[in-house]
This record gives structure tokens, C-alpha cells and sequence, in this order.
């Protein structure tokens, strides 16, 4: 599989709230989303620190890839980049949380 390309970006402003970073995310998508049409059109992308850090065709085979880097650094938006309908749901999150503080 080739290597995905990262995209310029401007590093989002620090979250603080626990679902903070999922609303940087995919604000990052939606800055990203005219130049991922042309780029990455039907594939799925992982946006991390509001950058484009891989992607796929297939959305599972993605959130295996980036299981790893989402326990550390927490949520990873995993978006379908395509024309944007007005009454779409938002697009398919993967958010796992730190390992630390984590009770088992």
C-alpha cells in the first residue's frame, strides 16, 4: 500500500475538554475537505493533530493501523472524504482513550 501524504495543516488549538480533540478533528476535515477531494476522494482518512496522518479504502483495515496511536495520543477522526451533503449524520469517529488512568 503506498504511504499516505500529509497535507499541510495548522496545528489545532490545545483541547481540554475529554471530546474536545474530536471537534478539532474533524474542524481539520472540514479545512482539509477541498483539497482531500482531489487527493483522497472515496477513501477514508485518519486526521490526527489536524493533519492527515493515513488512509485507506477500507475503514478497518485504517483503524487497525491507528488503534495504536489514538491509546496514546487519544482521538483520531476517521472521516469518508467525499462531497459534503447538508443532512448527513456526522461522519464515523475513532476515539480510544489513553491507556493511563484507565481502570481494569
Amino acid at each position: 500500500m503506498a504511504q499516505a501524504k500529509t497535507l499541510p495543516h495548522e496545528p489545532p488549538a490545545q483541547a481540554t475538554e475529554p471530546y474536545a480533540k474530536l471537534d478539532l478533528e474533524l474542524a481539520a476535515f472540514e479545512r482539509l475537505r477541498p483539497e482531500l477531494l482531489k487527493t483522497h476522494r472515496g477513501l477514508f482518512v485518519a486526521i490526527h493533530e489536524g493533519a492527515v496522518v493515513d488512509s485507506d479504502t477500507d475503514e478497518f483495515a485504517l483503524a487497525a493501523r491507528i488503534e495504536d496511536l489514538a491509546r496514546r495520543e487519544g482521538a483520531i477522526a476517521v472521516c469518508q472524504v467525499r462531497e459534503k451533503v447538508e443532512t448527513e449524520e456526522p461522519f464515523p469517529l475513532l476515539g480510544f482513550p489513553p491507556l493511563e488512568g484507565v481502570i481494569r
